[in-house]
């Protein structure tokens, strides 16, 4: 099938604005899991804050490690979606066929686990809720 220029430009620009709302979900699902980790450890400090309760610093490490996973998976596909759109804006060769998304060419574009590991969002985000915690402890414990 012979595409004239035109359908290659509007078959881009579908595209684009499929990966572009791919990148938009993953972004809000980071964003929703930053938020439910901060609500949930929140909640879990204020019910060993209460009278009677003993603080057990244990309980924090779990949830904490379950949401800095999910903020890692949702961030490397948010990273790897992000390049195949940057791949699809430099490439001019415009054919169905390059505008597949398949596992081999997600695969290639996932970014490697120490490239998602140094970013700010998870670095800065969790141990400063790991220090709170054991600042908590600290005030708290037994």
């Amino acid at each position: 099938m012979d595409l004239s220029n035109s359908d290659k430009l509007n078959l881009s620009i579908a595209y684009l604005n499929i990966l572009q709302a791919i990148i938009g979900r993953m972004s809000n699902y980071v964003l929703a899991i930053q938020t439910a980790s901060l609500t949930t450890l929140t909640a879990l400090l204020a019910f060993s804050a209460t009278e009677g309760v003993c603080f057990k610093w244990w309980i924090f490490i779990i949830p904490c490690i379950v949401f800095a996973s999910f903020h890692f998976y949702f961030l490397r596909l948010e990273r790897a979606f992000r390049k195949l759109y940057n791949d699809a804006t430099s490439n001019n060769d415009i054919s169905l066929s390059n505008l597949k998304i398949d596992s081999d060419k997600l695969d290639q574009a996932t970014p490697k686990a120490i490239e998602v590991i140094s970013s700010p969002s998870l670095y800065v985000f969790y141990p400063f809720l790991l220090i709170l915690i054991l600042i908590s402890y600290k005030f708290l414990g037994s």
